[in-house]
């Protein structure tokens, strides 16, 4: 592999680009040649024989390629490659190829780098798996390269799915005003291409109704039923108070919207209800790496003295917010549950709902083997995944995340 490659190709101009960073290009522009059928790059050991490189320098780079989203790196199995960055223009492909081609374009639509590299390649790696095994080829575009810049003109980026023989695409819509979302999915839809949403709750589907139009298909996570019977199956003797934790910054995106439900849910019980809100807490992805809380003392202390003086159930907004409140208030008389199924919930042994990826995966496969003019829509269950709750110890998943 990389036969005949040299970090100097990748030098350009007169400024001296630290070695890491060479490495990191070249294994950009070799993992877009690469087959689909080669996952995974050449262990680091390999990488610093064969560059001449010290095991620190190839760590930075397979560091940097991680938090950007191009690769995640397991224990003995070494490091998968998640997306490879198409080429804007590629010999027009023929017609059979362009049905058995798609798309998933994929943006860091929330300020939070741990959703980008955790929940939403989970549903990518599950979609092209599905889609590989049925002789469909998978291209991901992260639209947020180069800080939106890359892919930002819809022309430029229906270019580059024609002529890389894609008829369809897979996104999750947004309202995000650094990027024209619905000029894109016009222009999607002018030029051809067939377009599934993905949506994350029956709440957006109301939500982006701007862009239900013909030719446009969608599928919605049903998180509505499972989280209010749920809730309510929980919700029992010796539970007297309900709790949801979120942070400030959760609320617009999903927050607001799941509270509705868990407040229904606690009147119906007749529970004592508290929504616990904290303060902003901006995280970056080094934040997140260092596994630094996104909960202030405050919202914790709260939290501590409700679920001491009464029996509670304890809700978070996600699952990193219930690790934050673990290593804050450390073990509350409380069973405490986060959201989003992450691999962190399951390194904190700690109950979640979950996406159903599989599921998911499955519902675009179907719309894609059977396109229409109408609009169509798969509506998936999310489900609630019950642990042991015994309380890990929450320092190694650490080095993980």
């Amino acid at each position: 592999m990389f036969e005949g490659k040299s970090l100097d190709d990748y030098q350009r101009g007169k400024r001296r680009i630290p070695r890491y960073e060479l490495l990191y290009r070249l294994l950009l522009d070799e993992m877009i040649a690469l087959p689909p059928e080669v996952e995974y790059l050449p262990y680091q050991e390999e990488l610093a024989n064969q560059f001449h490189l010290s095991r620190n320098t190839v760590r930075k780079t397979m560091a940097k390629l991680r938090s950007d989203g191009y690769i995640c790196t397991r224990k003995k199995s070494g490091s998968r490659i998640l997306k490879r960055t198409m080429e804007e223009h590629r010999p027009q492909v023929t017609r059979k190829t362009f049905h058995n081609s798609a798309g998933f374009l994929l943006a860091n639509n929330v300020d939070d780098p741990h959703i980008k590299t955790s929940i939403r390649w989970e549903l990518v790696n599950e979609v092209e798996r599905q889609f590989r095994e049925s002789g469909i080829r998978l291209s991901v575009y992260n639209l947020r390269e180069d800080n939106w810049q890359k892919w930002k003109s819809p022309e430029k980026l229906v270019l580059s799915l024609r002529a890389n023989g894609i008829g369809q695409v897979i996104y999750h819509p947004d309202h995000n005003p650094e990027y024209p979302w619905l000029e894109l999915h016009r222009a999607l839809l002018t030029h051809g291409i067939r377009v599934s949403l993905s949506f994350n709750s029956l709440f957006e589907v109301a939500k982006f109704s701007e862009f239900l139009q013909p030719h446009t298909d969608y599928v919605a996570v049903n998180h509505e039923s499972c989280l209010s019977q749920t809730v309510q199956k929980l919700c029992t003797k010796p539970v007297k108070q309900l709790l949801y934790v979120t942070n400030e910054n959760f609320r617009p995106l999903f927050s607001d919207f799941r509270e509705e439900i868990i407040r229904r849910s606690a009147e119906t019980c007749k529970l004592n209800y508290h929504y616990i809100i904290s303060h902003p807490v901006k995280m970056s992805l080094e934040d997140y790496e260092a596994g630094r809380p996104n909960l202030d003392r405050q919202c914790v202390e709260h939290v501590q003295m409700l679920c001491l003086k009464t029996p509670s159930l304890v809700l978070c907004a996600n699952d990193y917010t219930a690790y934050s409140l673990r290593k804050l208030a450390g073990d509350l008389p409380a069973e405490l549950i986060g959201y989003d199924n992450t691999g962190l919930a399951k390194d904190l042994g700690i109950s979640t709902f979950e996406f159903n990826m599989y599921a998911r995966a499955e519902a675009f496969l179907s719309l894609f083997s059977a396109p229409t003019h109408d609009i169509r829509g798969i509506i998936v269950n999310s489900r609630f995944v019950k642990r042991s709750g015994k309380k890990k110890d929450i320092t190694p998943f650490l080095g993980k995340m």
